[in-house]
């Protein structure tokens, strides 16, 4: 049995490589990777643009959690969503925010936004408080959080990374607000009170995957798409095992 599941595991392998070579082939003769359609980030590039077109501020909230924590995967990879979404709106008037409530967490998002304006030829634009630490504990965070959501400046708000039931307390001063938001996060609490409160919201894995939906190509978005086949061919497996089972049981066969 373990030689078997040794060949299944190889055989799973090699077909995941081949796909992701030839995605990421495919993907560089196309500006645009043929990916799923998220809901949430197309509202969420729309809002952006707007935001730019009315010099309006976009802010940017990471979540409460330590690096060394297991749960930060979500907040890491909300940095690099993080950096693409700076990328797209670094042409506006307003200068984006970005909150957190971790002191490591605020000062990569400080050198994002240093990067983004170097690379933009703007750096007299940026301003070191545009990363901010706005809290040490998740409600103190959440609460250092409503002062840029409530200004009127501000027009879009994304929550992105680890969050828990203190995302309710965000939501509604955005709601109040009657700005834009948009929220993920890797917790299941966290989830719930999004997808109930929030206007858009990612769920599971689509947390982690809105950084390759801001960029063409790539070896990120070829390995969503292999994600994407693979989760069918699951699903076609469990369907395929289900029906199988089912006729067995009804002609008295047992297995």
């Amino acid at each position: 049995m373990g030689s078997l599941d040794t060949i299944i595991s190889f055989f799973l392998f090699f077909v995941a490589a081949g796909m992701l070579l030839i995605f990421l082939i495919t993907g560089k003769k196309k500006s645009r990777g043929g990916l799923r359609s998220l809901p949430a980030i197309t509202q969420l590039k729309k809002a952006l643009g707007s935001s730019v077109e009315q010099g309006k501020r976009v802010h940017v909230t990471l979540g409460s959690v330590n690096l060394l924590n297991p749960n930060s995967a979500a907040s890491v990879s909300a940095l690099n969503a993080s950096e693409k979404i700076l990328q797209h709106i670094a042409s506006g008037d307003k200068a984006p925010v970005v909150t957190s409530g971790d002191g490591a967490l605020t000062i990569l998002a400080q050198d994002e936004l240093s990067g983004t304006y170097r690379q933009a030829n703007a750096m007299s634009q940026f301003n070191v408080n545009q990363g901010q630490m706005v809290g040490i504990s998740p409600w103190t965070y959440a609460a250092g959080t409503l002062a840029p959501i409530r200004e009127k400046a501000n027009s879009t708000n994304v929550l992105l990374g680890h969050f828990g039931p203190e995302a309710a307390l965000i939501l509604d001063a955005a709601e109040k607000n009657d700005s834009f938001y948009v929220a993920g996060s890797d917790d299941l609490v966290g989830q719930s009170v999004m997808y109930a409160a929030a206007q858009e919201s990612l769920i599971g894995e689509e947390v982690f995957a809105v950084a390759p939906y801001f960029q063409p190509g790539g070896v990120q978005r070829a390995g969503l798409k292999v994600q994407d086949v693979l989760r069918w061919i699951v699903i076609c497996v469990l369907v395929v095992a289900a029906f199988i089972r089912l006729v067995l049981s009804i002609l008295g066969i047992n297995t």
